[in-house]
């Protein structure tokens, strides 16, 4: 069994993943930053005028997966996502992130939103098709 503080430093090394959520036409897949640990759940952020945002608010049940650079190990997180308002974390994200500080500007701008993976389990994968559950 993997340990939450070895799927967290994979995702420090690997923080762009993709984002699967559940929508009237289907599943959907996008890219997604994991921006770093929050109350032991992976935390994320987005605009809330896309249509993601949409799709967590309708159903808020997604995956999110990870790959190592040479794609040898993969890890999956699937979970609830929970939004909330998050200033402190929204100003942790702006201070390491020019590319988001320059889209939002500051923590309190109305289309910053934050959320975390709630009820979340995980899972390592490698190319031998072993399958690591994660410790909660």
């Amino acid at each position: 069994m993997a340990s939450k503080r070895q799927m967290y430093d994979f995702l420090s090394k690997n923080p762009f993943g993709f984002l699967a959520t559940v929508s009237p036409e289907g599943p959907r897949v996008r890219p997604f930053m994991f921006q770093f640990e929050d109350q032991g759940c992976p935390l994320f952020c987005l605009s809330n005028d896309k249509e993601v945002f949409r799709q967590l608010k309708e159903d808020p049940r997604c995956e999110v997966a990870f790959c190592s650079p040479d794609w040898s190990v993969t890890l999956r997180i699937r979970g609830v996502a929970e939004f909330f308002p998050g200033l402190e974390q929204k100003s942790r994200i702006l201070e390491g992130n020019e590319t988001l500080k320059d889209m939002y500007k500051t923590p309190d701008n109305p289309l910053f939103e934050v959320f975390r993976l709630t009820q979340w389990e995980a899972f390592f994968w490698d190319f031998s098709g072993k399958k690591d559950p994660v410790e909660k």
